[in-house]
């Protein structure tokens, strides 16, 4: 993702990625960041409801950011919410 000419790597699901738009068209992702003794990230989302659940995710013991996009990628918001319920 370029900002203002700075480069930034997003980690998104595949969900997220397949619904951006071609490179060079503007896009508004909500962000998160994630810093780590060894490391800063950034997740980011289209879908409020998918950061939410992102959110969700990560507050479980044992659950970090990379299975919740694994997670995310595989299940729609609507689609996990059902799972739970």
């Amino acid at each position: 993702m370029d900002v203002g000419g700075v480069g930034y790597r997003v980690h998104c699901s595949r969900r997220t990625l397949d619904a951006l738009p071609p490179a060079g068209v503007a896009v508004t992702l909500q962000t998160e960041m994630i810093v780590r003794e060894d490391a800063i990230s950034l997740v980011g989302f289209l879908d409020p409801a998918e950061a939410d659940w992102y959110a969700a995710l990560t507050a479980i013991q044992g659950v970090g950011s990379k299975v919740a996009l694994g997670v995310l990628s595989a299940l729609p918001p609507d689609d996990l919410a059902r799972a739970v319920a």
